[in-house]
């Protein structure tokens, strides 16, 4: 044997002896049964990750039973009230209020208030008296659906339309009906962040 088979002989065993056991293939390592485990793996968590982001990508792929779960209610309720004239006159009152709370949805289509604080304050015209105020009363049980990125709510005197983004985990909704009949006008601001899912 020359000089250049013994360099050889060398270069062989030493590649040999550097290469970890497992990286020699075998069960565990990057052999063709390790090897095609660990891509079929792989290739599982990009499709979970790819539905996840489809999901948050303009709530395309987002279904009824995504949005099931625990959600934190955020609320400002600002209601108004005109004077009303007549014997005894009706003061006008403007008002302002802070809810928060949680509310279960549930996938049979109903939510449910499980907790809730609310404190506030009104201003009556006339008097000029400032007042707080505890709204603690539990929030109005009702219905929901979804339907193209909206759910609609119906609870109590809600009829409301809330936009759903990041893949259901944030509902939003503001609206301001008007009562021409009781001189009344209310806005409410409502923000929904899950805080879990089932």
């Amino acid at each position: 044997m020359g000089i250049r088979g013994v360099f050889l002989s060398v270069v062989a065993f030493t590649f040999a002896a550097a290469v970890p056991a497992w990286a020699q293939g075998g069960p565990g390592g990057l052999g063709p049964g390790g090897l095609a485990a660990q891509v079929a793996a792989l290739q599982a968590r990009v499709a979970a990750l790819e539905s996840s982001v489809g999901k948050l990508d303009g709530n395309a792929n987002l279904e009824t039973a995504d949005l099931v779960g625990t959600y934190a209610v955020q609320a400002i309720f600002i209601p108004l009230r005109g004077l009303i004239p007549g014997v005894p006159p009706v003061n006008a009152v403007i008002g302002g209020d802070a809810f928060s709370g949680t509310i279960q949805v549930n996938g049979d289509g109903t939510l449910v208030f499980t907790s809730n604080t609310c404190s506030g304050s009104r201003l009556t015209q006339g008097v000029w008296s400032l007042v707080s105020r505890t709204c603690d009363a539990p929030g109005p049980n009702g219905n929901w659906a979804y339907s193209n990125g909206t759910v609609h709510v119906t609870a109590g005197q809600f009829d409301v339309q809330f936009s759903v983004a990041l893949g259901g985990r944030l509902m939003t909704a503001a609206f301001a009906p008007f009562d021409a009949a009781d001189l009344a006008a209310d806005t409410f601001i409502i923000v929904l962040s899950r805080m879990s899912q089932p």
